[in-house]
C-alpha cells in the first residue's frame, strides 16, 4: 500500500512538474508576442526618454496582472475539489494555509521568473532601429 502511493505520489509531482514548465513557458511566449506587437511603442517611449527599467517594470506589471487572476481561479478551484485530493495528502490538511502560501508564491514567483526574459528583451529595443524600420 505505501509503495502504490509513494508511486502515485512521484508520479503526479511529476506531472505537476511538467505543467508548471509548460505554464512558463507560455507565459514567455505571450509576452515575447505582446513585445513583438507593441516594439513600435516601445521604440517611441524609449526616443522620447522613458527608461528601461520602467519599460521592464511595465512588462512585469502585465505578467502579474495575468497571474493574479490564474491564481485567485486555481485557488477557488482548489478549495472547491479539496475533497477529493485529501487522499494524495500526507501530513497537510486540504486546508492548509501554509501549502496555499507556497503554492501561490511559487507560481507567482514562477510568473515573475518567466516575465524577465521578455521584459528584458523589451528594455533592451533600440529606438533608431524601430524608427528607421518605418
Amino acid at each position: 500500500m505505501l509503495a502504490t502511493d509513494r508511486t502515485l505520489t512521484i508520479v503526479l509531482s511529476g506531472f505537476a512538474g511538467i505543467a508548471a514548465l509548460i505554464a512558463v513557458t507560455g507565459i514567455v511566449g505571450l509576452l515575447g508576442y505582446v513585445l513583438q506587437l507593441r516594439r513600435k511603442e516601445i521604440g517611441i517611449r524609449l526616443a522620447l526618454g522613458a527608461t528601461r527599467s520602467s519599460i521592464q517594470a511595465q512588462f512585469l506589471k502585465y505578467a502579474i496582472s495575468l497571474a493574479l487572476p490564474g491564481l485567485l481561479l486555481g485557488a477557488l478551484l482548489s478549495y472547491a475539489l479539496r475533497q477529493s485530493i485529501l487522499n494524495f495528502l500526507f501530513q497537510a490538511r486540504a486546508s492548509d494555509p501554509w501549502v496555499w502560501a507556497v503554492s501561490a508564491s511559487f507560481l507567482l514567483g514562477a510568473s515573475l521568473l518567466a516575465a524577465a526574459v521578455p521584459a528584458r528583451r523589451a528594455a533592451s529595443v533600440d529606438p533608431q532601429m524601430v524608427l528607421r524600420a518605418d
